[in-house]
């Protein structure tokens, strides 16, 4: 099933400028050349994205999709957003583990004492014009993410959550889709460590923001 709304960007713009506020005509008569430009399209497989209890207390997210460029250009991803659970407050994407240790896979849930991704499966690092597609070009795998507010006791193991995904290309425009996430429980930790686990956390987040905004000003 196609999970895309770039349809519904091209409609807004024309809105937009219906109703007489200024947009940069350039943009739009791309997005209307190319045909609507990337599609987003979750797997049909729906258990393949899921979201998670973490052993640290707050929630690991994973969403299988196959990115498609419909259009007669060439387009490449330049940034993905995600609108996660109403609850959670801080939200980010993982990224490669840094050093690598040999052995063990390059994506991790924070603390996680088991399991883990390669990244050939994974499209957290697939940005920029690298991972350019061409017409009729896909890119599919695995989103990363963690959160750091656990499930809110009411979701029951199996069910399924609405979450919207943001994919913006090189040239800005953004795709929205709605992708379903099934809820997989896990045994709880002890309440101690699940406390330990959480005051760590929020230092990677930290950290994981001082990175950021190095990276930002150093591109300034």
């Amino acid at each position: 099933m196609c999970k895309c709304a770039s349809q519904g960007d091209l409609t807004l713009f024309s809105e937009l400028t219906a109703g007489g506020i200024p947009l940069d005509e350039e943009v739009v008569e791309s997005l209307k050349a190319s045909g609507g430009g990337l599609s987003i399209y979750q797997s049909l497989t729906t258990f393949e994205s899921y979201i998670t209890d973490l052993e640290f207390g707050g929630t690991g997210y994973v969403l299988s999709l196959e990115i498609y460029n419909g259009s007669d250009q060439i387009l490449w991803p330049r940034a993905y957003r995600l609108t996660p659970l109403a609850n959670e407050r801080e939200f980010r994407w993982l990224e490669i583990l840094s050093p690598r240790v040999e052995g063990e896979p390059p994506y991790q849930f924070p603390r996680e004492t088991s399991g883990g991704f390669g990244d050939a499966e994974v499209l957290n690092h697939r940005l920029g014009r690298k991972y350019r597609l061409y017409p009729g070009d896909s890119l599919d795998g695995l989103l990363l993410g963690a959160g750091q507010q656990p499930l809110l006791p009411e979701y029951r193991n199996g069910q399924l959550l609405d979450v919207t995904l943001s994919i913006f290309d090189q040239r800005d425009i953004r795709y929205d889709a709605n992708m379903e996430l099934v809820v997989n429980r896990k045994p709880p930790v002890k309440q101690h460590t699940r406390r330990r686990n959480q005051t760590r956390l929020r230092d990677l987040f930290r950290e994981a923001r001082e990175r950021e905004s190095r990276q930002l000003r150093e591109v300034a």
